[in-house]
Order: structure tokens, then C-alpha cells, then sequence
């Protein structure tokens, strides 16, 4: 399979894991339990839905751009810096989350943490080769 094919799937599948993520956090309602959060004020609330927002969207969405449409050598830099920045919040989120976390997320959150490892490993091998994408041979 073509590099820029399996990076593309990787992204998507990171987009993936953080719904199934929060899927399985919120599921505790189907059974009656309240699953709100405490923040101190509005606004730390509204901070937070937009961090999570750009975690489990904006950044693997602009590594998808990235992958498929961007030829230029920076446009890979930028991909490998954004899969980084996503492999260093898929670190530090199981670490603080895992403690007091729902069994399923034990399963859950390696698993992304796995791919986001995988990730990684194929854009540096990208960012490292000299040639251009195949979208700008065309």
C-alpha cells in the first residue's frame, strides 16, 4: 500500500478513536449516572470544548489535508510536527485519564495511542524521502 494511502488511514483512524472515545464516556447515561463535568466557570468550560474540538478534529483534519493535497516538503514538516503534537496529547491523556477511567477506555485509549505510534513512524519515514507526493506528478 502506498505511504501516503496507509498515512491517511492513520489519520482517520485517530479521528475515529477520539469518537469511539467519547462514545464510550458518555454511554454511563444509558444507565442513569451523570457523567457532567465540574469546571470552575463558563469559561473553562468553553476552553475545554474547544481543546477537544481541535484534539480530535482540527488537528487530524489538517493532517488529512496534509497527506492528500499538499505536495511541498514544509506541507509534510507540518504533517509530521501535527502527528507529533497528537502523539504527545495521546501520551499525557491516558496517563491523567486511565486512574478514574471506564474499563472500556483501558482498551481504548492504548489502542489509539498504538496508531498515533504507527502515525508517526510513517510521516517521519515520508517527511525523510526526497520525492514529491504522487499528487503533483499529475
Amino acid at each position: 500500500m502506498e505511504r501516503q494511502v496507509r498515512i491517511s488511514i492513520l489519520w482517520l483512524v485517530l479521528m475515529v478513536g477520539g469518537l469511539v472515545h467519547t462514545v464510550v464516556e458518555v454511554m454511563p447515561l444509558f444507565w442513569g449516572e451523570s457523567i457532567a463535568a465540574m469546571p470552575q466557570n463558563e469559561a473553562q468550560m468553553h476552553g475545554m470544548m474547544a481543546f477537544s474540538a481541535c484534539f480530535f478534529f482540527v488537528l487530524p483534519g489538517l493532517g488529512q489535508l496534509c497527506t492528500l493535497y499538499a505536495c511541498k516538503r514544509w506541507c509534510a514538516v507540518l504533517n509530521a510536527v501535527l502527528a507529533g503534537v497528537m502523539l504527545l496529547l495521546n501520551t499525557s491523556h491516558p496517563i491523567m485519564d486511565l486512574p478514574g477511567a471506564l474499563l472500556a477506555q483501558w482498551f481504548i485509549l492504548p489502542l489509539v495511542f498504538l496508531f498515533n505510534v504507527i502515525l508517526m513512524v510513517e510521516v517521519v519515514k515520508a517527511c525523510r524521502r526526497k520525492e514529491t507526493h504522487s499528487c503533483c506528478a499529475a
